[in-house]
C-alpha cells in the first residue's frame, strides 16, 4: 500500500493558526500585545462592525485591560475605547466575567443616562463630574485590581472555543 504523503514528506510546512499560538502564551504582557496585534489591524481597516463577534469581544476586553491598567476606568471612558462601553459590558458577560461586568455597570451609573457613544459628548459630561462621581470610578479601579476574576484566563477559554472565527491578517 502506498504511503500517504504528509506535509513533512511533501516539503510543505504546516502553519499554526496565530490564535492557537496566542492561546499558549503564558506571559500576560505578551498575550495582551498578541491580542492587539491580532485584532487591531482589522479594526483599523474594517471598523468595529467589520470584526467577527469573537474579535469584537477580544478587542473590547483588551481595550478595557489596557486602559484601566494605564489610568483607570476614567481613562477607558475618556478614550475612544469608551465609545464601546456597552459592547465591553457584553464582552465581559460573554467571557464569563460577570463580577467585573457588575462592577462596571455600577460605575457607569455616574452618567445621567447611558454612556454616550460620542467621545466629545462623554468628555463634556465627565468634565462636570464631582468628587462623588470620581470616587465611584476609583472604586471600580480598586475592585478591578482586587478582583479574583482572571480576564486573561477567561478570554483565552472563550477564544479557544472560537479559534476559527478569528481572521488573522
Amino acid at each position: 500500500m502506498p504511503r500517504k504523503k504528509t506535509p513533512a514528506t511533501t516539503g510543505t510546512k504546516t502553519v499554526e493558526n496565530p490564535v492557537t499560538g496566542l492561546l499558549k502564551v503564558d506571559n500576560a504582557e505578551r498575550f495582551w500585545t498578541g491580542i492587539n496585534d491580532l485584532v487591531f489591524p482589522r479594526y483599523e481597516r474594517l471598523g468595529y462592525d467589520g470584526l467577527s463577534t469573537p474579535e469584537q469581544v477580544a478587542h473590547c476586553i483588551d481595550w478595557l485591560v489596557r486602559e484601566v491598567e494605564a489610568g483607570g476606568l476614567r481613562q477607558f471612558l475618556r478614550e475612544i475605547s469608551g465609545d464601546h462601553t456597552a459592547e465591553t459590558l457584553t464582552a465581559l458577560r460573554a467571557i464569563g466575567a460577570d463580577h467585573t461586568a457588575e462592577m462596571m455597570e455600577l460605575a457607569i451609573t455616574v452618567f445621567p443616562e447611558e454612556v454616550p457613544v460620542d467621545q466629545d459628548e462623554r468628555l463634556a459630561i465627565m468634565e462636570d463630574f464631582t468628587g462623588r462621581e470620581r470616587r465611584v470610578l476609583k472604586d471600580f479601579d480598586a475592585g478591578f485590581f482586587d478582583n479574583s476574576e482572571d480576564l486573561l484566563k477567561l478570554l483565552k477559554a472563550y477564544m479557544a472555543k472560537r479559534v476559527t472565527e478569528f481572521h488573522p491578517e
